[in-house]
């Protein structure tokens, strides 16, 4: 899954001391296609579970 791959890259620069979060110039397009696909995942399995009734 894309939103699995992109989170990867995310905490591999972590891991790897890179601090992706305080360098915007070398990773600002890992950073938004981390918010991007983790908009559509979390908005898709949220709008699932209300249409299936299963709220909690």
């Amino acid at each position: 899954m894309l939103f699995e791959y992109v989170d990867a890259m995310w905490d591999a620069a972590k891991a790897a001391g890179k601090r992706p979060a305080d360098n915007p110039t070398q990773f600002n397009a890992v950073a938004a296609m981390r918010d991007l696909t983790s908009d559509l995942y979390l908005g898709h399995s949220q709008q699932a579970q209300q249409q299936a009734g299963d709220e909690d």
